[in-house]
């Protein structure tokens, strides 16, 4: 193989490693826009899995309170029957007609009772959504996670590949240029021997 083939030969592959390098450095601006969506949704899913977490910790906390809701109540019941048999034990004394305050307020503490049972219930309800969709945005925090780890691999990979073609790119220059030189060389000799013989 001659010097004008190898030459031909090395131009090949530069002209070649260019376009790899070119195809490398779109496919990799491609990437980076593909990173950072994938980060954008992994902020978002970020923010709507801490404002789960802090609902479901509220709910959390109220309905650690149920017991001592509970009590109060009980508190208030206990207080209204010793407040009506007090004053039963004055009225009995006098002409008035005595009112049990147990009967008279009876209604109401049985529709508190009721509304504190289903706020509490309700409470359940949401504490129960809360933590699925808690465990929903972690896992798909992790896939975003992984996703965005495998689109990083994908980029480093891109980046070595563009970085072989520079190599090639170059070396190929360097031949070019020594092919270049030797086909200048035999030129120049030729010249010599047809203009001195």
């Amino acid at each position: 193989m001659g010097y004008q083939e190898c030459y031909e030969s090395a131009r090949n592959r530069y002209n070649n490693a260019v376009y790899e390098q070119n195809v490398c450095y779109y496919k990799g601006l491609g990437l980076n826009q593909v990173k950072q969506l994938k980060i954008a949704e992994i902020n978002s899913l970020n923010t709507q899995l801490n404002e789960h977490r802090n609902a479901l910790t509220q709910v959390i906390t109220i309905l650690g309170k149920e017991w001592s809701v509970d009590q109060d109540v009980a508190t208030i019941k206990t207080n209204t029957n010793t407040a009506s048999e007090n004053y039963t034990q004055m009225i009995n004394h006098t002409d008035i007609t005595n009112k049990d305050f147990t009967d008279v307020f009876e209604g109401e503490m049985t529709l508190t009772m009721n509304a504190v049972d289903s706020i509490f219930l309700s409470l359940g309800v949401a504490k129960s959504s809360l933590t699925s969709e808690v465990e929903d945005y972690e896992l798909r925090l992790l896939n975003a996670q992984n996703e965005l780890a495998d689109i990083e691999a994908d980029i480093r990979a891109n980046n070595d590949l563009y970085n072989y073609y520079g190599g090639v790119k170059s070396s190929a220059s360097y031949d070019m240029e020594y092919y270049r030189r030797k086909m200048q060389e035999e030129a120049d000799a030729a010249a010599a021997a047809g203009t001195g013989g």
